[in-house]
Order: C-alpha cells, then structure tokens, then sequence
C-alpha cells in the first residue's frame, strides 16, 4: 500500500527502534508511523489493533515480541513528539 511519504515503510516494520537521544534517518522515515501511534494512543485504540494496522510485523513475530517493540515505537513516538522533533523544524529551515 503506497503512503504519501516516501520514505515510509510500506511493509512490515522491524521490531527495534533507536534508543538514544539523536535523531535518526529511522526517525525520519518513521514519521507517520509514529503520528499514528500517537493518534491510536489518544484515541484509546487496542494496542493489538495497532499492532496490526500501524506496524504489521512479520508473520513470524511473536505476540509478545509484538506487544514489547509496540511499546518501543510508542515511547520513541512520545520522545519524538516531546523533543526529537526539534532538528526536523530546523533542517526546514535551512
């Protein structure tokens, strides 16, 4: 299913995020990934229902590996949203 951003993944996203404190190219490719978490988040979606939907892991993935990298994308998305945002807005600038 193509997306409006390029670089967005069209398939299954891989199960680990970055953890530091730097914006990424992951980051950036991630993007609508992580404003759709963020969404399904506020708007009390399931977490398996976005497993599903958002994320689409491989069909190999574990319901618990699942569960966990969920997690891992929504706190990234949380710290994106918090402060990794802030290199976007200035290479914008430039």
């Amino acid at each position: 299913m193509p997306t409006d951003q390029p670089n967005e993944p069209d398939g299954p996203h891989a199960l680990d995020v970055p953890t530091g404190t730097e914006l990424t190219d992951f980051d950036r490719d991630h993007v609508k990934t992580y404003l759709r978490l963020l969404d399904a988040e506020s708007a009390g979606a399931d977490p398996s229902s976005v497993i599903g939907t958002v994320l689409r892991f491989p069909a190999e993935t574990s319901e618990d590996q699942a569960v966990a990298a969920h997690s891992r994308y929504l706190q990234r998305a949380q710290w994106m949203s918090a402060e990794g945002y802030l290199p976007l807005i200035s290479d914008s600038r430039d």
